[in-house]
């Protein structure tokens, strides 16, 4: 029996090498093919996606790094800017933004998808073909997301928050939706650290059934869109259903 022979190899950037480290591990590599351009590699979206992911990870502990000597959160982001880009997938697009590292406001690089659905990127990050074993974690398309959530980060990737995407769902699948997000509630309260949002979030699904248990909310604004639209609510019945009518009235 023949075994077909695989291009596929582990690859680093150089953002993701441990320099503190003299042994010369790289914090992460990611399963990919060798492009035909040196210094750029082919990977699937699931690991396009992980890279992203990946680097959101080290701006947010570099801008933690920075906020024990910044005055304010902006003194912080501006530091992590200086050095790491930022990279995310705009509906098929995964796009790298250096301007602020570089200064440049044309330092905007992108890439689609090829017929293969592959992504062949350099962006701007130094690849480097590494060892496995010299790794702390190696991707590769097992390790991504579910089909649901990788939907789901595709979908937001669409919108500037996660609370338009809501929005434009509802919108299109006919629901009526009353949300609170971050602003929202920072805006009715105080400001919150991550870790007392953290601490709130685990409790806001259950908001949608606080909004349905206050009966006298939902039928001001049942009897408001009914009367806006021309359509009776509780069309005229005869005698023997009034009760059943008033019933449905009060909510009895």
């Amino acid at each position: 029996m023949t075994t077909l022979k695989t291009r596929v190899r582990v690859y680093s950037h150089t953002l993701l090498h441990q320099s503190q480290d003299r042994s010369g591990r790289w914090r992460i590599g990611y399963l990919a093919d060798p492009a035909d351009q040196p210094g750029q590699i082919r990977v699937s979206r699931a690991v396009a996606a992980q890279i992203c992911r990946d680097l959101e990870q080290l701006r947010t502990e570099a801008i933690d790094d920075a906020m024990a000597s910044a005055e304010c959160y902006e003194d912080a982001l501006a530091q992590a800017d200086a050095t790491l880009p930022r990279l995310h997938l705009a509906g098929e697009h995964l796009v790298a933004d250096w301007r602020h590292v570089e200064g440049d406001s044309d330092a905007l690089r992108s890439t689609g998808p090829d017929p293969d659905g592959r992504y062949t990127i350099g962006l701007g990050l130094d690849w480097r073909q590494v060892t496995a074993n010299r790794c702390d974690a190696v991707r590769d398309d097992s390790t991504g997301l579910s089909p649901t959530s990788a939907a789901y980060e595709a979908y937001i990737g669409c919108f500037s928050d996660p609370t338009m995407a809501l929005l434009d769902f509802a919108g299109r699948a006919g629901i009526a939706v009353a949300y609170l997000d971050r602003g929202a509630i920072e805006a009715d309260s105080r400001p919150l650290t991550d870790d007392e949002w953290d601490r709130l979030t685990y409790q806001l699904d259950s908001y949608d059934q606080h909004v349905s248990d206050s009966g006298d909310l939902n039928a001001a604004f049942l009897d408001h869109i009914f009367a806006a639209a021309g359509v009776e609510r509780f069309p005229d019945e005869d005698t023997d259903n009034t009760g059943a009518t008033d019933a449905h009235r009060t909510g009895q």
